[in-house]
């Protein structure tokens, strides 16, 4: 039996263009998942801040008045805030300058809410 190693080496071929375009489709469909999420986590915050009082934005201590009554909002700050936490974590952030915008908006706002437990009770 004969084997004719140049339809061979074709098809081959034709294997390996296929891996390579499939690979590529694979990183892009990551890559826009990745863009989603950080789009998502971006619409979630600019949804719950304009609901924070003025001094938390500025950065100042707040009434317990005003952190009992926008308690929710805080908690579901933190909650988009560990989220976006653990997406670093996992190494799927796009890029440095994206987890920097990030950590600073983290980090902002518990200046606000010092001492919260012990308000709280």
């Amino acid at each position: 039996m004969l084997v004719n190693w140049t339809a061979v080496e074709a098809i081959s071929n034709c294997d390996v263009a296929l891996g390579v375009c499939l690979a590529g489709w694979q990183i892009r469909e990551a890559r826009n998942r990745t863009m989603d999420f950080e789009d998502r986590i971006d619409r979630e915050y600019r949804v719950i801040t304009p609901r924070f009082p003025a001094d938390v934005l500025l950065k100042r201590t707040i009434s317990d008045d005003a952190l009992q009554m926008h308690l929710s909002d805080f908690v579901n700050y933190f909650d988009l805030s560990n989220d976006e936490i653990l997406f670093r974590k996992r190494g799927n952030m796009d890029g440095m300058a994206r987890w920097n915008a990030a950590e600073s908006r983290i980090s902002g706002i518990p200046r606000s809410l010092d001492g919260t437990k012990e308000r709280l009770g």
